[in-house]
């Protein structure tokens, strides 16, 4: 709330600086965490969800404090709250099941019950309400790291004639990226 009010009161700046501004500074901090507390959302807690929305919407198009959060959604080009923090549910359980077969996230998995309803965890709700997504034919992404004491890739920047010119030269793999607009 606190960081969609300092936007409100910054004067001056075009609809595109306060939604960037707002989707830099606001969104990442209503959304922290999003997947698991929003699980139990309640009513009350919706309401002031809306309400930072509201006034982020407001800092961005300049709205009366009456219009309606839809319209001032639409007229911001900010993605909904419900949408925003669904799509950030389906990333995360998507994300979990890219992880590698040892990763310990997959023993808690199994420990999952979508049948038992008297003591619902969060990631028990996900679970349940993200059953019917088919996620077994997914990738698993192995997790690594490059110590800092290993040489990375070796970069070369070089004019396009000389890159050319490179390349024509021996047949090992060459990758080139190409960074003007």
């Amino acid at each position: 709330m606190r960081a969609a009010l300092a936007l409100k009161r910054i004067k001056g700046m075009t609809a595109r600086v306060a939604r960037q501004l707002f989707t830099a500074t606001v969104t990442p901090t209503v959304d922290y965490a999003s997947p698991i507390w929003s699980t139990s959302l309640t009513s009350q807690t919706t309401r002031m969800l809306n309400q930072i929305q509201r006034i982020g919407t407001q800092a961005i198009i300049g709205a009366f404090r009456m219009v309606a959060l839809i319209r001032a959604e639409i007229e911001a080009d900010i993605e909904q709250l419900r949408t925003r923090i669904c799509r950030q549910k389906y990333k995360f359980w998507v994300k979990c099941h890219t992880l590698p077969a040892n990763h310990p996230w997959w023993k808690i998995r199994q420990g999952i019950d979508t049948r038992n309803k008297r003591f619902l965890l969060p990631l028990q709700r996900t679970a349940s309400q993200l059953e019917s997504v088919k996620l077994t034919e997914l990738e698993k992404i192995d997790l690594f790291c490059l110590p800092p004491w290993q040489q990375g890739i070796e970069a070369h920047i070089l004019s396009r004639e000389e890159a050319q010119k490179w390349a024509e030269e021996s047949d090992e793999l060459k990758v080139f990226v190409d960074a003007s607009y």
